[in-house]
């Protein structure tokens, strides 16, 4: 675990033992595991909240359901109309 010399780099086993002691004292930790979580659970979350809002059908009605509707009702309004003045409608 300890090397003994460092040819290549010029550090002595001392050196290297003092700076892990001393990164072992500081208690840095190298991971993040909020930024980590965030990373993962952020667009999941927008996911979530957005995707079913992306797929969902509309409920404005169309224009043709209007039109449907709008001459369903005139002719509801036409046959009451039509009973009420004791008219009756001879169509084929």
């Amino acid at each position: 675990m300890v090397e003994t010399r460092n040819l290549f780099l010029g550090r002595s086993s001392a050196n290297l033992m003092r700076h892990r002691l001393e990164s072992l004292i500081e208690g840095k930790n190298e991971r993040h595991p909020t930024a980590l979580f965030a990373f993962i659970f952020v667009p999941l979350l927008i996911l979530t909240v957005i995707g079913p809002l992306v797929i969902k059908k509309s409920d404005d009605w169309s224009y043709d359901r209007l039109m449907l509707s709008t001459i369903v009702n005139l002719e509801r309004l036409a046959a009451h109309n039509d009973n009420a003045t004791g008219i009756v409608d001879i169509r084929p």
